[in-house]
């Protein structure tokens, strides 16, 4: 879900993605929504902290830049917002990213986990996904993390706790 709603063109997945639904054959595949609707599930949660990124980042209307792709992550940005996604559902990868267009030293975090916090150095953006995890990264100073998380961010440079969707 992360990469249908960052990456070029108009983002869509199936009717009651957003709720986990798992679907099935035929009368099951259309589960109903509005009685089970649930704006506390984890699953929603990240949609929405996803979406209200996209929207603060203006990310529709930004340039699509692929930044590294390998047999394990792929990385884009859309202006100041990276986006890397992994095929990996075990264990931990990583890979430090050249040319993100970050600047050296500036701080960005992860949308979803606010206090996994990285720093460009040597102009090198060190990205850990951890379980087929996603992270979008955008800096730490911006209107999203402050209106979204309050007005600070208490850890930096943490990569020992990920979120897992």
């Amino acid at each position: 879900m992360t990469f249908a709603l960052t990456a070029r063109g108009i983002p869509f997945f199936y009717y009651g993605s957003e709720q986990g639904f798992g679907g099935g054959n035929d009368p099951y595949n259309r589960e109903v929504m509005w009685r089970n609707f649930d704006r506390n599930s984890d699953l929603f949660k990240f949609i929405q902290t996803l979406n209200k990124a996209r929207q603060s980042q203006n990310v529709v209307n930004q340039p699509f830049a692929e930044k590294w792709v390998d047999d394990q992550i792929y990385a884009f940005t859309r202006g100041k917002f990276f986006v890397a996604v992994t095929n990996q559902v075990n264990g931990l990868v990583h890979v430090d990213v050249p040319n993100t267009g970050f600047t050296e030293g500036q701080t960005v975090c992860n949308i979803f986990f606010p206090t996994d916090c990285v720093t460009v150095k040597n102009g090198l953006l060190p990205v850990y996904l951890n379980n087929g995890e996603a992270k979008v990264f955008i800096p730490k100073v911006s209107s999203f993390m402050s209106e979204f998380y309050g007005t600070t961010v208490e850890a930096e440079n943490s990569t020992t706790e990920f979120l897992t969707e």
